[in-house]
Formats: C-alpha cells, sequence, structure tokens
C-alpha cells in the first residue's frame, strides 16, 4: 500500500475514532454545552461567569482542553457580535456611555481587543456597532481579544493545574502526532 493510501486510511480511522473515544464524546456534551452557554451570555448585556465554567471545565476535562478552548472563544465572541449588532440598532439619537464612545473613537477597531474587560468590556462592541465600525474588522477583533483571553487562562491554569493537565496535553499531543505523521506525504 502506497504512502498515500497509510496516511488517508489512518486519517479516516482518526476522524472515525472522534480524536477522542467515543465515551468522552457522550460524556463531554452537556459540559460543552453549558460552557457554550456561559461563554455566550457572558459577553452579552447579560451577566454571566464564562471565566469560572471555563476553569471548572478544563480543571474536570484535561484532555479536552483544546475543544473548550475553541468553543469558549467561538461562543464569547458571537455574543459579542450580538451586542455589536444590538448597537446598529440603537437610534443615532441615544448614544452608549461618553467613556466608551472616546476610547472607540480614539482607537477605533483595536479597542474591541480589550470587549473582554469587566465594566466597560460590554459596552465596547454595543458602542462599535452603534458607530458603524467596519463588521468584519470587528469580528475579528472581538475574536482575537477572546481567544487571547481564554488562551491566558488557560495557561494559567496549565500552571495551576500542572499534573492533571500535561497528562491530558500528553495525550492530545500524542494524537497530533500521529496524525500529523499519518498526513505527511
Amino acid at each position: 500500500m502506497s504512502r498515500l493510501a497509510e496516511s488517508i486510511a489512518y486519517f479516516f480511522e482518526l476522524v472515525s475514532d472522534g480524536l477522542i473515544e467515543k465515551e468522552h464524546n457522550v460524556e463531554l456534551f452537556w459540559p460543552y454545552l453549558a460552557l457554550a452557554a456561559s461563554a455566550f451570555t457572558s459577553a452579552t448585556i447579560l451577566p454571566g461567569t464564562s471565566e469560572a465554567a471555563f476553569a471548572v471545565f478544563v480543571q474536570q476535562y484535561p484532555h479536552a482542553w483544546a475543544g473548550a478552548w475553541l468553543l469558549a472563544g467561538v461562543c464569547n465572541g458571537l455574543g459579542s457580535m450580538v451586542s455589536y449588532g444590538m448597537g446598529r440598532l440603537i437610534p443615532p439619537k441615544k448614544q452608549p456611555s461618553e467613556k466608551v464612545l472616546r476610547w472607540l473613537r480614539r482607537w477605533g477597531v483595536w479597542s474591541l481587543l480589550l470587549a473582554w474587560l469587566p465594566l466597560v468590556g460590554d459596552g465596547l462592541p454595543i458602542a462599535a456597532g452603534w458607530l458603524r465600525l467596519n463588521a468584519w474588522a470587528s469580528c475579528l477583533m472581538l475574536l482575537a481579544g477572546k481567544f487571547l483571553r481564554y488562551g491566558v487562562l488557560l495557561a494559567g491554569l496549565k500552571a495551576w493545574l500542572d499534573e492533571s493537565f500535561s497528562d491530558g496535553l500528553l495525550s492530545c499531543r500524542l494524537k497530533q502526532n500521529r496524525l500529523q505523521y499519518a498526513l505527511k506525504i
């Protein structure tokens, strides 16, 4: 069998295994759903505790850290885009807070990297929508800031949960190395 055929066969074997054992997929459905809901609502004007949910998830399921990071970043970014959309619906007569407006006028779309901050963070996407900042650039900056925040949180958790986190990370690396080897042509 050629190397290409072996690589393709191994790739489909990994995909059919879900890259994680099947029992983990079922076990993680509800925790992933709770993390997604927490991350989404935390980025809107609704109260939320996505950092706590993320930390608990990674502590309980260290082998699923990459999925948690991806899910939390995307859902939190989507929640911020909902806030951005709400800002576009605000009539021009009504304005977001003057402090947030000054910040956005000075730094533009780059200020959305800080939309994860407490207090002003929820207002930044709303004000960006009201100011009609470019939606694509706003989405990119919001997602980058959210992923960066969860990445820093993940690094802190790794330092705190060193051994159990490293075991989960090692199993992910082994699967990733097997996949990269299989895809080399």
